[in-house]
């Protein structure tokens, strides 16, 4: 076959990349896709563990976020020499880590529970909570911004200043720039849930009050929306039991405050994802009512315009459950992952749940086939509905990473778990990121013997 003139140079359509079956029918990254008789071949595989920090001490935790060309940015707290540090380090798709860096200077206090959320154009937004001055500590939630193309920007105090310690804090950010800060902030009564929203070019706006209801509140989740929709979801003590609350805004106001759970003992450990329609779902645990009472995993839609459905359990089973995971994608569909010991089983297993928009919620399925227990789990979702969950799980030597692919087009089916690392020490706490196309970065932290390192697999 013939080469065809594309934009005044000649190619093969057949086999460019750049140029698969037509001109500028680009298959992606070069080296993640190939073009054979016209069609793109997806080539995407994990590439193998490589070291993200460059520091000597220990890491404690991470969190990675995506933009919509494949880059990543990881953020992690790391024991600096008197105090936990904040460091950053930025994945080029294609190329590799460029190189940790710290981005918060203050060494009277600890930097913990960092946070990260990237738009598509490559911008992103840390958060985390700062103790400042060990002895008399005041405690603050803290951002800091990279800027695609300048780097890292000064850390900035999105809190006011509280003797009493914050927790929980959380961020989510959608793809035109747009994100909110939630944590739970103690007034020395109650704790209550705080925010802040942050719009790109303008900045932070502000701490304001998510709820002030007389009552203790904790474990926040946020959802934002493309249009700057955005859920809160959190855990409020009411009535004798901690129940599930929500409130969303959308765009312009924000709505009431409105329990959505199954009002069948204590609610806890909520997560929540949004759609480019507005729809959430949030996933909490909380027990089934009967005696003897089991925990289940629970979830609930909310529509706009019409409010939060009725709670559902994602598995009616024999046993208990524990601390559910959402990701969401444009149109709707969600998958959901969580710890289950069913059966009569002694340890735990991963299981998932998949909601296809505009249908019921299918069958949980377990998707490991290890033996040994589960110690952490996490999910994401491209543009497409494909899915990567990773999860740490003892295999008789050591606690390993973890991880399975959902196809939005041959389900689990297509995949069986796979080990992405094989190291002698423990692994803890992973974290994924997918971008739109599917690429998918994951980062932990493990143990060599000395230290504890932060690592990464990259499946591109």
């Amino acid at each position: 076959m013939g080469e065809t003139d594309c934009g005044g140079a000649c190619v093969d359509t057949e086999t460019d990349p750049e140029h698969c079956g037509g001109c500028d029918a680009s298959c992606g990254l070069v080296g993640s896709w190939s073009c054979e008789a016209g069609a793109c071949v997806d080539e995407r595989m994990w590439r193998g563990v490589v070291v993200v920090d460059d520091e000597a001490d220990d890491v404690a935790t991470s969190d990675v976020a995506m933009d919509g060309a494949g880059n990543a940015v990881v953020v992690w707290n790391q024991q600096g020499a008197t105090t936990l540090d904040l460091w950053a380090n930025r994945r080029v798709a294609g190329v590799g880590f460029e190189g940790g860096e710290r981005i918060e200077m203050d060494d009277t206090g600890d930097a913990r529970e960092a946070r990260v959320g990237m738009d598509a154009a490559g911008d992103a937004v840390a958060v985390w909570h700062q103790i400042t001055a060990q002895s008399d500590p005041i405690y603050n939630v803290l951002s800091n911004r990279y800027l695609e193309g300048v780097g890292w920007q000064a850390a900035e105090t999105i809190q006011q200043d509280t003797t009493v310690p914050t927790s929980g804090a959380r961020i989510a950010m959608n793809a035109s720039g747009d994100a909110m800060a939630v944590w739970a902030r103690p007034d020395g009564i109650y704790s209550s849930i705080s925010g802040n929203t942050y719009s790109k070019g303008n900045g932070w706006d502000g701490e304001s009050l998510v709820e002030t209801m007389n009552s203790e509140a904790s474990y926040p989740s946020v959802a934002v929306g493309p249009s700057g929709d955005r859920m809160v979801v959190w855990r409020w003590y009411g009535g004798g039991e901690w129940n599930m609350l929500g409130r969303y805004y959308d765009g312009n106001l924000w709505s009431g405050i409105v329990e959505f759970d199954a009002d069948t003992g204590h609610g806890s450990v909520p997560d929540v994802a949004v759609d480019d329609a507005g729809n959430a779902i949030a996933v909490w645990i909380q027990p089934d009512g009967q005696m003897p009472a089991e925990v289940r995993v629970w979830a609930n839609r909310y529509v706009p315009g019409n409010g939060w459905g009725t709670a559902v359990q994602l598995k009616d089973s024999t046993g208990n459950a524990d601390v559910p995971r959402i990701a969401m994608d444009p149109l709707g569909n969600a998958t959901v992952v969580w710890r289950g010991v069913y059966g009569g089983a002694t340890v735990g297993d991963v299981w998932a749940a998949r909601y296809e928009e505009g249908q019921a919620w299918q069958t949980a399925i377990l998707i490991d086939d290890g033996t040994g227990e589960i110690y952490g789990r996490d999910v994401a979702m491209d543009d497409g509905g494909d899915a990567v969950v990773v999860w740490v799980q003892d295999d008789g030597v050591a606690r390993s990473v973890y991880t399975r692919r959902y196809d939005a087009v041959s389900g689990w089916n297509g995949s069986q778990p796979e080990l992405l690392e094989t190291n002698d020490g423990d692994a803890q706490y992973p974290s994924v990121a997918m971008d739109p196309s599917g690429n998918a970065v994951v980062v932990w932290r493990q143990f060599d013997g000395v230290r504890w390192n932060l690592l990464a697999n990259v499946f591109e």
